[in-house]
């Protein structure tokens, strides 16, 4: 019984694919290249094809002829199986070739397939030339591929050189001329499936294996180890303590522990991946902690971690994280004042805490035994002595 609409009509049946049925023939598609060898299954043998099923939801076909005998007789029945080699990928079906085929077929013509369809095809870089490399490709072509084009990032091409990559071919002329290959745009459509994966699988503050591979004074970029994907880790994001330069805490070829922060896409739609350091740490964040372990009048034996023109920088605890400024005016007028000019990074200073702002994470530090300034020691209880500010206008009058 028909069906019929609103308005009396019979409604006629939509028997296109669904989109489920769409992403899995894309999926299919996807995972066979052009030259694979495959073994299928004959479903039919009609009066100029064969359709066979290779074990996708995309049918294979090929000539009647592959498989007919000098005889006139057929090589193969409806339900035997046979080896082929994938010659051409389209859309709706996968053309096929009988492997022990003696019909006569144009390497060419699967080039220009492979050209028209973006396919994927296996070739070798055979030597470096001016402004790329040679690469052979089936049927003994030679093409040629921009050193832009070989990779993401190319630091020695002659390691290249001898290795046998996937292509797309991006220029191509009738018969083999000025062929031009890109592996690059071969790796950029593997990369966006595995981008799509990693996404679908790591969540925020999921812990990662990585391994550093760039620095770059705005951060350090790492490659993750199970995934190949490459992400940066912002300076901010590398230690608690300040830093100026990443190698202060990480080198080229290090093998760390990273936290995955998020993701977002640049101007040109690339997926751009950000990771922490500090935070993939056991002890995270120090400043958790700082109340429990620093009290106003508290003396430390500090490390001088920067010096600048207004002060000295000193980490209060050996794993840094916790860091106070010694103002330049705490010893300006001291008699050890050519010593404190001396001060470099690492090396050792007692300081007595004057100031704790817990929620700008600051500390303001003096020199020990300024009977001047008071000092206040009550258990772990932190007592305020007003505003920086404050404090600065305080010294500055005690000198007039």
């Amino acid at each position: 019984m028909s069906k019929k609409d609103i308005f009396g009509d019979e409604i006629v049946e939509n028997n296109k694919t669904t989109f489920e049925e769409f992403l899995q023939k894309s999926s299919d598609l996807k995972s066979h290249k052009m030259g694979q060898r495959v073994n299928g299954k004959i479903l039919s043998i009609s009066k100029d094809t064969v359709l066979v099923d290779i074990g996708s939801h995309v049918d294979g076909v090929m000539s009647k002829l592959e498989i007919i005998k000098d005889t006139g007789e057929l090589l193969f029945e409806v339900g035997q199986s046979i080896d082929c080699v994938i010659k051409k990928i389209s859309p709706d079906s996968i053309l096929l070739r009988y492997e022990g085929s003696k019909i006569g077929f144009s390497e060419d013509a699967d080039l220009e397939d492979a050209f028209d369809y973006e396919t994927p095809i296996e070739g070798k870089v055979l030597e470096e030339v001016k402004g790329g490399f040679r690469v052979m490709l089936p049927g003994s072509v030679k093409a040629f591929c921009p050193v832009s084009q070989i990779d993401f990032r190319v630091t020695e091409p002659k390691d290249y050189i001898g290795q046998k990559f996937e292509f797309i071919i991006i220029q191509y002329a009738q018969g083999g001329r000025n062929v031009v290959v890109s592996r690059r745009r071969a790796l950029d459509a593997q990369k966006v499936q595995i981008e799509s994966e990693f996404l679908k699988q790591t969540k925020p503050e999921q812990l990662l294996g990585a391994e550093v591979i760039r620095l770059e004074k705005f951060g350090a970029f790492v490659k993750l180890e199970d995934w190949g994907l490459e992400g940066l880790i912002p300076l901010s994001e590398l230690a608690w303590n300040r830093i100026r330069h990443p190698d202060e805490v990480v080198q080229i070829g290090a093998k760390i522990q990273v936290m995955f922060l998020g993701s977002q896409e640049d101007d040109s739609g690339r997926l751009k991946l950000s990771f922490s350091l500090k935070k993939a740490g056991a002890d995270g964040d120090p400043w958790a902690m700082a109340s429990l372990k620093f009290a106003v009048g508290t003396v430390i034996l500090g490390t001088v971690e920067k010096k600048e023109a207004f002060g000295l920088f000193v980490s209060l605890q050996p794993q840094g994280g916790v860091t106070g400024l010694l103002p330049k005016s705490m010893w300006k007028d001291s008699l050890e004042f050519k010593d404190f000019e001396n001060k470099k990074r690492g090396d050792p200073l007692t300081v007595v805490i004057k100031e704790i702002n817990y929620e700008a994470k600051k500390i303001l530090l003096g020199i020990p035994g300024d009977q001047d300034e008071p000092v206040y020691q009550e258990g772990l209880k932190s007592k305020s002595l007003g505003t920086f500010a404050d404090l600065f206008n305080k010294n500055n009058s005690k000198k007039k």
